[in-house]
């Protein structure tokens, strides 16, 4: 097995915590100063990209299981997003553009699909999935909006 990290940070006090096991595959990219991302990927043949944009923006993605995908991109400041996935063959996407927006991805089980995206300020999105073949698409323009999506719980 390989495993193939990429990890460019551009700018100030950016931290990047990677920690993957064989077969899997990374790439971030900071820019601007004092972002932070904690990427964990075990099983195998997973894939993450984070790239952050801003000031002080955080992202975190831990990937189980096989053949999962994520996409998380942060462009603003104070900016959250979380991307949690277990089971295999998951996608998530996930999209944060302005300040203060807050996003978080749970899948478990397998064959889940998620693209959550964020433009405005101090937006707030949490989706859970929890069984198989499970779709979301949540997309949040403007400010102070709030969406819960739970399926197969």
């Amino acid at each position: 097995n390989t495993y193939y990290v990429d990890a460019n940070q551009n700018g100030a006090d950016q931290v990047a915590t990677i920690d993957q096991s064989d077969g899997n595959v990374s790439r971030s990219v900071q820019y601007i100063s004092a972002n932070e991302l904690t990427l964990l990927q075990s099983g195998d043949v997973n894939y993450s990209d984070i790239i952050q944009s801003g000031n002080l923006n955080q992202a975190s993605v831990t990937q189980g299981g096989n053949n999962n995908y994520s996409r998380l991109l942060e462009s603003g400041n104070f900016n959250e997003a979380s991307v949690t996935q277990s089971g295999n063959n998951n996608n998530a996407s996930t999209g944060q553009g302005g300040d203060l927006n807050e996003a978080s991805v749970t899948q478990s089980g397998s064959s889940n699909y998620s693209a959550l995206g964020q433009y405005g300020s101090e937006n707030h999105a949490s989706v859970t999935q929890a069984s198989n073949s499970n779709s979301s698409l949540v997309s949040q323009n403007g400010s102070n909006n709030n969406a819960v999506v739970q399926q197969g719980l």
